[in-house]
C-alpha cells in the first residue's frame, strides 16, 4: 500500500537551485509557470521533481507556502528560512525586473499586497516584506 505525499519538500542544492517535490496541485504548477521563466525551471516527470535555479527558490518557496501552509526542508536553512542569510531583493520580491518603471512598482504591490494581505489568508511577514521591497523601490526612484 503506498502512502501519498502531502507534505511539499525543498531540498537546496550546493548551487543555489532548489528541488521541490510536491502534491499535484493546478494553482501550484501554474504559480510555479507564472513566476519562473521556462530556463530556470525543469519538470522531472520520472522522479516527478521541480528543479528551480537560484534566485527562484524562495519565491517558489513562498509559493508553496501560501498554497500548502508549509514546506519541509532538508536542513539546509531549514524548512522556513532562506539557504542565503542575505536579505531578499526587492525586485525579486516584487517579481519585477530592475528596469521596471515606478507605475509598475507601483501596481505589482499592489497586486501582490491584494493576494497576500492577512484578510485572504496571507501573513504579517509577506506584507512587512512586500512593504519593504515597495519602500525601497520608491526611495531609489526618488
Amino acid at each position: 500500500m503506498s502512502r501519498r505525499q502531502r507534505t511539499p519538500e525543498v531540498k537546496y542544492l550546493d548551487d543555489g537551485s532548489g528541488v521541490f517535490r510536491v502534491p499535484f496541485d493546478a494553482r501550484w504548477v501554474t504559480g510555479i509557470k507564472a513566476l519562473v521563466p521556462a530556463y530556470a525551471r525543469e519538470w522531472d516527470p520520472d522522479a516527478r521533481i521541480w528543479q528551480v535555479d537560484d534566485p527562484y527558490v524562495e519565491v517558489i518557496v513562498a509559493l508553496t507556502r501560501c498554497i500548502f501552509g508549509s514546506v519541509d526542508g532538508d536542513g539546509s536553512g531549514g524548512a522556513h528560512a532562506a539557504p542565503h542569510a542575505a536579505p531578499a531583493d526587492p525586485f525579486i520580491t516584487l517579481h519585477l525586473l530592475p528596469s521596471a518603471p515606478p507605475e509598475l512598482i507601483d501596481s505589482a504591490y499592489r497586486c501582490l499586497a491584494r493576494l497576500h494581505h492577512l484578510d485572504v489568508g496571507g501573513t504579517h511577514e509577506q506584507m512587512l516584506q512586500l512593504t519593504a521591497a515597495h519602500s525601497a523601490l520608491k526611495a531609489r526612484a526618488t
